[in-house]
């Protein structure tokens, strides 16, 4: 592919001028075209036709013009009013209009929209008439032609339409199509583009596909060869037997259309082809069912142009192109874009690159476009859209970007659709009940229609809305935690307050969760809280008091208190003391008493029942101490290190008498004002402020010290900033840092040069300003000393000093110039060290306009020149500034500007004949005297129609030194060659003494006399009327005027020819000769012409002939019928012709015909013409007569009908259609053919309304056949007309169906037959069934089995030998199976401790009928007894205490008899045991068992043990029953804390048991 392009470059370079001129338009003018639609009410809609016109053709006119069908018949039409016209022909901003003016032919090859717009309003006539279609409306125009340079078939007229249903959609908005048809396509590069049809109004889906262009409603226009609708363009497909598009690939393969978003994508190959091609786009929309249907069309008609587009590749949006989002979320995606640059074989240059804007169609509402980098070669757009809750949707949403480049002479153009599919949102209502004693059960109910599979993951939360671990507070009933999984479940809440419920939902696969919160404000419940806190850790040598805090509950209340303590070997023992003096609610734990830790619980009852209760674990401890040093004091930039004395850290244990040094065990915290910043052994700080220490041992007993430290204030010297100056500039040395803190403190300051050249340093002083000029580079320092709190603190600062040269220029010599010199370039007279003087800048200071752009204008400087001064001195100055350094340099030149001569020149005009004229006598006015410089003359033109000019014209005839110039006009010389005047252009020219030059032009109009002529003549008639006579006469000069030259003997005079008005006469106004026969009337007439100022004139002869006399033959009678016979037409002089207003009435020529003629009836008058022309004068005369034509009468009847009777019908009124046309009366006229006469009743004729009225009498059970007549009378001279037709009455069938079982249970089999109860013949009757189940039948008899529960409705169309049906209907009940199910408590599984089961019945039945289970039959599978069946609803059963499996069976029946049995099994298992602790320590110092934590567990098939931490972060995981958790996180020791665990145990029938609860890690 790449080769062939490079190819072909080498034809596109010399194609670059014939680009847009490879063929033509001319008349053949029409390129597209489309129509949409816009609702402004019901049935009423705003239209909008485009044509889309080549510029180079003729021009549109009246296009507004459309046919309104409905496709099940009629049509009216309508005139759509031109709004705008605009061109669209993607050209560069540099590059002209290609269709200026605007609608004219021939101006350029270009595109332009015109764009006509009007109302239709179905609920107004006309349009009324088409308001209740049954089919679709279709809105259409037509124009002639399309484009005569189309190469692939399509020709003739355009016609283009869209379609609307106003029976599914009254007030429906066609797709905005956003993107201007592209016309032209460049030859081998890729063609994206988007029509951007766009449907805000309604959010209709909508689908595109490749259409028929066409000429007419429903007339297709043909393609040509192997071309059609869908293959309109010769495309790259490198694949020798083609296949689907690749429109992916690079070049694109084949043509493609995405269906779903009307992308068209492929790559023109022949370039020089011209296309059609027609795109529709398909709107559907749900109906009440849920069933997308059609509701309207729109086409797009585009014409393409392949051309070969040297020297540029079009813009690329890139992809992807489709996006998914959740409703509610935030989508954003950036749309990048690139063009590739177009790089040619060599010695041709490589373009410069195209910059490319990109925008959007603002395809959907609410979503925001914004380009990111506007001022960037390849614009980026970022597009963002959060769709609400409720615009999910099966199908995407779409948009469309546009990317331009700006190629000239046409920019290239992109447009790609992208979608985004908007995903469902999970969501719920949550439904939450309010049971006694803080339970709450709640439940998700799913809103209609969620889409996807539903999880649920429910969580409590507090107030904080942080989870509540602690099931002392609250937890699920499901998972005895915070956490639970089910739809519903219950919470047990054991403390009032407020809280939040969180479900957190989603709906995979589609996986858009959402997260309700729901706010729960429990009541105050009974809680018992022990005044002390949670559980805690006692430092040693203090006595606890626990008081309950009872809160919230009815008295009287019950208290159980109780206490546990644990020895060195494991065993717990009861080893509190009890004080007498204690009451129920109050309990004393004295430490000194108890040598090991311990636990206090209590366990709380009211009067309501409801419980709580508290336990506290207390664990015996030592105390630290902590020590640190005397408060310091230090400068702002010192720091020191705080050490405290640990030495004495100890405690004595008051039983055993152990010393306890705990220095190194300890952990310390840091803090700073009151804030904890460090918790190493030692700190080094800076910071003035109060320090603390608290140390705390591993079981939290603590002791603190405090320290202050003191800060000096911050010193801060500041030199100035480093800086760069110019040779000579001052540079101001200002000291700065003194008081810097704001306490008035008070310092020295002192500068010194450390420049590194200098040997040693030099000191400047301790001022705090110095004054220095620069001269070369330097380096100063500032150093500061300021004393505060008895220590000196110190800071210094430097400065660094660059010192640039001034650059060196040099400037040209002065000049001395004409002020019309024009520009100097300053430029070629300086040179700078860059060597480029554009660097500079040049300016005059006393007359600053004089210079502009480095250029010095003498021409403007002329106008500074005072008289008597001859010329003007002006100093031109350049200024140069360094570009590294910035340094500035100055140097001017002098400029002498000389004045030009002034000239003064007089504009002629001449007739031809004045011959030649001295140039200096009649056109030179100054200067004066040209002898006194160098005077010349040339002509520079003649302004002719060929701009030639007589070289012998201008003559010198002086000579050499003292010229003396004419210009010779004369006939002989010099031929005009305009219609009447050239003028002749002279430059005479001038230098004065200074050799100043001035030029200037003159105008010499120089005209013709006039020559008359007349290319034609001929005599009148007096009955002509108006007569030009420089039409008649044929004069080559229009200008001139008419007269009549009376004295001329033999000719009329002015007053008998009545006048010459505007040099036209009336012939009516002349005075006619009083015989026709005597010579005809004659005038001389002379043309006189003056307009050239060179005055003629010529005379001819005017005649005037008479009209010839005529006689006519009147018809008699005159008013006639029309079925009457020819009459011929009769007069004098013979030879004329005759002629009608009625043209058809005249036959043969000279017979009048009335069944022929076209005006007849309404009293119309037909005029019958005769005219006859003299053969000699050539003049005509003619009369008339007339005559009247009567319509003969017509009659419409009915056709012949047969209708079917209902049974016991005995009288049929029928309305029938009956009209008449060109009658005086219309009746029925009953006959007697078949002897029923007397049976016919005869009713009113509306001739308007087009029917008419007959009752019948009917015999019973009879076929019965009336024949029926009527008379239509004749108008005027027209005689009656008479018809008749057959009515034939038939009887329809009686009869109805047996049904052998209406009723059963599912399934129901039941026998349908059908007996007739009149005469019709069962054996030539038909049967159509609708058996009520899905299928049908054609038979007299059916078995049918009937499977789906509910009724059944059967119906039956019995049709007669005659054509004649009845409907009959029966039914089946089929009356549901019932499901029969239980559940077993526990879930099919106990263990031997308890064998017991109940078991909840299930079953189910679907309420037909009033079906409803009332038979419960129970077997229990206990072989050990016969006892164990039973007919309760909900039964209980224990089986013997062992292990064991029994199979139960229930069996249920409705009361309709109909049954189902379920079976489930049951298993008795071994008993479950689980032990967790609730604390250990893992630090070698106890029992072996407290190492770690674990669970111990008898009975269990599988367990899962979870550790949290108090932020929901897992810190262990096991399925190993002896794994134990040995209180480190990633090989790291966790802090001492109380973590959350939750313990997930499968007993061995598959059972879950789930267990939460809180571990205390002791260190």
């Amino acid at each position: 592919m790449a080769k062939f392009i490079l190819k072909r470059f080498f034809l596109i370079v010399s194609l670059i001028p014939l680009l847009f001129s490879s063929y033509s338009a001319k008349a053949t003018h029409m390129m597209g075209a489309d129509i949409t639609y816009r609702c402004i009410d019901t049935l009423k809609f705003e239209i909008t036709l485009k044509w889309y016109r080549d510029c180079r053709g003729i021009s549109l006119n009246n296009g507004g013009s459309l046919t309104i069908r409905c496709t099940s018949g009629g049509s009216r039409t309508a005139t759509l009013t031109l709004k705008s016209i605009r061109e669209i022909t993607p050209v560069c901003a540099t590059e002209p209009s290609r269709c200026k003016p605007s609608n004219t032919f021939g101006t350029g090859e270009g595109v332009e929209e015109h764009t006509y717009t009007g109302i239709l309003d179905f609920n107004k006539s006309p349009l009324n008439a088409l308001a209740n279609c049954s089919g679709q409306i279709v809105i259409g125009g037509a124009i002639n032609a399309r484009n005569g340079a189309i190469t692939t078939g399509p020709s003739g007229t355009l016609y283009t339409d869209c379609t609307i249903d106003l029976k599914k959609a009254p007030c429906n908005t066609s797709p905005a199509l956003t993107s201007e048809p592209i016309a032209i396509l460049c030859c081998d590069q890729p063609f994206y583009f988007n029509n951007g049809a766009l449907d805000t109004a309604n959010f209709d889906s909508l689908s595109y596909a490749w259409a028929n262009p066409q000429r007419a409603y429903n007339s297709n226009t043909n393609y040509s060869g192997t071309f059609s609708f869908l293959n309109p363009f010769t495309v790259y497909d490198p694949r020798p037997n083609g296949g689907s598009p690749i429109p992916g690939s690079n070049p694109p393969i084949g043509l493609y259309l995405d269906p779903l978003t009307g992308d068209i994508v492929l790559t023109p190959t022949n370039c020089s082809e011209v296309t059609v091609a027609v795109i529709e786009i398909t709107e559907w929309r749900k109906n009440d069912k849920g069933k997308y249907e059609v509701i309207g069309k729109t086409r797009r008609d585009m014409q393409f142009i392949v051309k070969s587009c040297p020297g540029n590749k079009p813009p690329i949006v890139n992809g992807p192109y489709n996006y998914e989002v959740c409703e509610g979320n935030q989508l954003c995606f950036n749309v990048t874009t690139n063009d590739p640059v177009f790089v040619p074989p060599p010695p041709a240059q490589t373009p410069a690159p195209d910059s490319v804007k990109i925008s959007w169609n603002r395809g959907i509402p609410g979503a925001t476009f914004t380009v990111t980098n506007p001022t960037a070669r390849l614009q980026t757009g970022r597009f963002c859209w959060t769709p609400g809750i409720g615009q999910a949707s099966q199908l995407p949403y779409t948009f469309t970007v546009t990317a331009r480049d700006d190629a000239c002479p046409l920019n290239a153009v992109s447009v790609r659709a992208f979608r985004v599919k908007v995903k469902p949102r999970a969501q719920a209502t949550i439904d939450i009940d309010t049971m006694d004693c803080g339970v709450y059960p709640l439940e998700a109910d799913l809103i209609d229609g969620f889409k996807g599979t539903a999880s649920y993951n429910w969580t409590i939360l507090d107030s904080n809305k942080n989870i509540v671990f602690n099931k002392k507070t609250a937890a699920f009933k499901s998972s005895g935690n915070f956490l639970s999984t089910s739809k519903q479940d219950t919470i047990r809440f054991r403390k009032g307050g407020k809280y939040f419920i969180q479900l957190s939902l989603n709906n995979a696969p589609i996986n858009c969760p959402s997260t309700f919160l729901d706010t729960l404000i429990v009541p105050p419940l009974l809680e018992a809280n022990l005044t002390i806190g949670p559980d805690t850790f006692v430092c040693a040598g203090t006595d606890i008091v626990f008081r309950p805090f009872l809160s919230n509950f009815s008295a009287p209340a019950t208290y159980q208190w109780s206490t546990m303590g644990v020895t060195n070997d494991g065993k717990f023992l009861k080893n509190a003391t009890a004080n007498p003096a204690n009451n129920k609610d109050t309990f004393l734990l004295s430490i000194p008493n108890v040598q090991y830790d311990t636990a206090v619980s209590i366990f709380i009852k009211d009067a309501t029942g409801c419980t709580s209760e508290d336990t506290i674990q207390v664990f015996l401890k030592s105390n630290p101490i902590a020590k640190l040093p005397p408060d310091p004091r230090i400068c702002s930039y010192d720091s020191i290190n705080i050490v405290p004395n640990l030495d004495s850290a100890y405690w004595v244990d008051p039983i055993k008498g152990d010393t306890l040094v705990q220095g190194d065990t300890l952990f310390k915290e840091w803090y700073y004002n009151g804030m904890l910043f460090d918790t190493q052994d030692s700190v080094t700080i800076n910071k003035r402020g109060t320090y603390v220490i608290r140390v705390v041992d591993s079981l939290n007993c603590t002791d603190t010290d405090t320290l202050y430290l003191n800060v000096n204030d911050t010193v801060k010297a500041f030199a100035g900033n480093d800086t760069t100056l110019c040779f000579a500039d001052t540079l101001v040395l200002k000291a700065g840092g003194i008081d810097t803190a704001g306490n008035s403190n008070t310092g020295l300051y002192q500068w010194s040069d450390i420049t590194p050249s200098n040997i040693n340093d030099i000191i400047l002083g301790t001022n705090e300003r110095y004054n220095i000029v620069a001269s070369d580079d330097k380096e100063y320092r500032l150093e500061l000393y300021i004393t505060q709190g008895g220590i000196q603190c110190f800071d210094d600062d430097s400065v660094m000093i660059s010192v640039n040269a001034l650059p060196n220029i040099v400037l040209g010599p002065d000049e001395s110039v004409c002020c019309d010199y024009g520009a100097i370039n300053l430029n070629f007279k300086v040179t700078t060290p860059s060597g480029n003087p554009s660097t500079g800048s040049w300016s005059c200071t006393s007359s600053p306009s004089l210079v502009t752009n480095n250029e010095f204008d003498t021409d403007a400087g002329c106008g500074l020149i005072v008289s008597p001064a001859t010329s003007i001195d002006k100093h031109a100055i350049y200024t140069y500034q360094e570009p590294t350094t910035l340094c500035i340099n100055k140097d001017s030149i002098l400029i002498t500007i000389n004045g030009l001569p002034r000239m003064i020149l007089q504009k002629r005009v001449y007739c031809q004949d004045i011959g030649a004229i001295r140039l200096d006598d009649d056109v030179v006015i100054s200067p004066s005297n040209t002898s006194l410089g160098s005077p010349s003359w040339r002509c520079l033109d003649s302004n002719s129609v060929n701009n030639r000019f007589v070289a012998d014209m201008l003559e010198n005839r002086g000579s050499q030194f003292a010229p003396d110039y004419w210009v010779n006009l004369g006939e002989s010389v010099y031929t005009i060659q305009n219609s009447n005047t050239d003028t002749i252009v002279l430059e005479f020219t001038y230098v004065n003494r200074f050799g100043c030059r001035a030029k200037d032009t003159i105008s010499i109009e120089v005209s013709k006399v006039p020559k008359l002529s007349f290319s034609s003549h001929r005599d009148l008639c007096y009955d002509e009327g108006d007569i030009s006579l420089n039409n008649l006469m044929g004069v080559n000069l229009t200008d001139g005027v008419w007269s009549v030259v009376n004295e001329t003997s033999g000719y009329r005079d002015t007053n008998d020819l009545g006048g010459i008005s505007n040099n036209s006469i009336n012939t009516f106004n002349s005075v006619p000769m009083a015989n026709a026969n005597v010579t005809p009337n004659s005038w001389r007439i002379r043309y006189t012409h003056t307009a050239t100022g060179c005055p003629t004139f010529k005379d001819t002869t005017l005649r005037i002939n008479p009209l010839p006399d005529i006689n006519l033959t009147a018809l008699t009678p005159n008013r006639l019928c029309e079925t009457a016979t020819d009459i011929p037409l009769n007069a004098t002089p013979a030879g004329g012709t005759w002629s009608s207003n009625d043209p058809t009435a005249i036959v043969g020529g000279n017979n009048f015909s009335p069944g022929s003629a076209s005006i007849v009836g309404n009293g119309d008058i037909i005029k019958l013409y005769y005219n006859y022309t003299d053969a000699a004068t050539g003049c005509s005369n003619n009369d008339s007569i007339q005559a009247q034509v009567d319509p003969k009468p017509t009659i419409s009847l009915p056709t012949n009908a047969v209708y079917c009777r209902n049974k016991g019908e005995m009288v049929m009124p029928l309305t029938l259609p009956i009209s008449a046309t060109n009658n005086s009366s219309l009746i029925w006229i009953p006959t007697n053919i078949y002897g029923n006469r007397d049976r016919i009743n005869a009713g009113a004729i509306d001739n308007v309304q087009g029917e008419g009225t007959i009752t019948l009498t009917l015999q019973n059970q009879k076929a019965d056949t009336f024949r029926i007549g009527a008379n239509a009378g004749g108008l005027a001279s027209c005689s009656d007309v008479n018809g008749s037709f057959e009515i034939i009455i038939n009887p329809i069938p009686d009869a109805s169906i047996t049904n052998s079982n209406p009723e059963g249970c599912n399934p129901v089999t039941t026998n349908l037959d059908i007996v007739f109860n009149n005469q019709i013949d069962p054996t030539t009757s038909t049967f159509s069934w609708n058996l009520g189940n899905g299928n049908t039948s054609t038979s007299a008899s059916n078995s049918v089995t009937y499977t789906d529960d509910g009724q059944a409705n059967i119906s039956l169309v019995v049709t007669s030998d005659k054509g004649c049906d009845t409907t009959i209907t029966s039914s089946v009940l089929i009356n549901p199976i019932p499901v029969a199910s239980f559940v077993p408590n526990p879930n099919n599984y106990t263990t031997a401790a308890l064998p017991r089961f109940i078991f909840t019945n299930t079953s189910t039945v679907d309420p037909f009928n009033g079906s409803v289970i009332d038979q419960f039959e129970w077997d229990f599978g206990d072989p050990n007894t016969t006892d164990d069946v039973s007919s309760e609803e909900n039964p209980s059963h224990y089986y013997p205490s062992d292990t064991a499996q029994y199979c139960v069976n229930l069996k249920v029946t409705t009361n309709k008899g109909c049954s189902d049995e379920f079976n489930s099994c049951v298993v008795i298992g071994p008993d479950l045991i689980v032990f967790i602790p609730n604390a250990f320590t893992p630090n070698t110092s106890g029992p072996d068992q407290n190492e770690g934590f674990k669970a111990t567990i008898s009975g269990e098939k599988a367990m899962e043990l979870i550790v949290f931490d108090r932020w929901g972060e897992i810190m262990f995981i096991t399925n190993d029953v002896n794994e134990k958790w040995d209180g480190t996180y990633k090989g790291e020791p966790a802090q001492q804390d109380v973590y959350a665990y939750q313990l997930n145990v499968t007993a061995l029938n598959d059972e879950v048991y789930n267990y939460t609860g809180t571990i205390t890690l002791i260190r």
